[in-house]
């Protein structure tokens, strides 16, 4: 069993833990989430999506744990870590993007003296040239898939597009043509803020989500082929869902403003 923790308590760090569990748990890992940290203002999506992971860990000794978003290490967190039980041989491991080694040693002599066990700590600024999100607390690695199955029917298209994109006609003119092309079968994903318009849920020939309505999972049992466009930064949660369809061998287009897929070094 392996306890994934983050650099603080917040909203977004667990949803990040989230994310990361999903993935352990796709490779075939036990992953859990410390019920405790579950935050009031967590959205209800992302607290159904986390049920599965939540255990309450008070009264175990855990012997596996992975704290995601080292660089972000809050004073709250250490002193939920030391709220933990350790067993005697138990592997403590810390990941995150550390702009230079002092940093990574500050973080590594915090969590050593908080929790008693040494850790383990990685820069991944060490592997990743250009993190799609920088300063996220998720990995953004894409762990070993199954390698996608070539589609037999229509290719099943998802087209990330960022909210702001949904107001221009022809941006709904592009998807509609996409939708109407009979080789393909359009499923469009809205990202970012929320349109100052509403965006409708059903266009006439394809269906519209908003990014954090859907899993990755989903998106990975779904779709063949990704589209991602919009004018400024991606998301975490997007991040991490383009990884993984990369990672299982899914071609993804990079059709945003600054290319930032290409930029990062993705096969994009």
């Amino acid at each position: 069993m392996i306890l994934v923790e983050a650099g603080d308590l917040s909203a977004e760090a667990f949803g990040a833990k989230v994310l990361f569990a999903a993935q352990l748990h796709r490779q075939g890992y036990k992953a859990v989430i410390d019920d405790r940290t579950i935050p009031e203002e967590a959205p209800r999506n992302l607290k159904y999506e986390a049920s599965r992971f939540l255990v309450d860990v008070s009264a175990l000794e855990l012997s596996d744990v992975l704290l995601i978003g080292g660089h972000r290490l809050a004073d709250e967190m250490l002193t939920h870590l030391r709220t933990l039980r350790f067993s005697g041989s138990a592997r403590l491991s810390c990941v995150g993007f550390f702009p230079d080694r002092q940093a990574l040693i500050q973080t590594r002599s915090k969590m050593a003296f908080a929790t008693g066990c040494e850790p383990q700590v990685v820069n991944l600024l060490d592997s990743q040239r250009s993190p799609l999100v920088h300063d996220a607390y998720s990995p953004q690695l894409a762990l070993p898939l199954e390698s996608a199955d070539v589609p037999s029917g229509p290719v099943r298209l998802c087209v990330f597009v960022d909210g702001t994109l949904m107001q221009a006609q022809e941006v709904i003119g592009a998807l509609e043509m996409l939708a109407l092309d009979p080789v393909l079968r359009l499923f469009v994903i809205v990202y970012g803020p929320a349109p100052e318009a509403p965006v409708p849920a059903v266009h006439s020939h394809y269906s519209i989500y908003r990014l954090e309505d859907i899993s990755v999972e989903a998106m990975l049992r779904q779709y063949d082929v990704a589209v991602v466009a919009g004018d400024g930064p991606i998301e975490e949660r997007l991040a991490v869902a383009l990884v993984d369809l990369m990672g299982s061998g899914k071609p993804t287009v990079d059709c945003t403003t600054d290319q930032i897929l290409v930029a990062s070094g993705s096969p994009a």
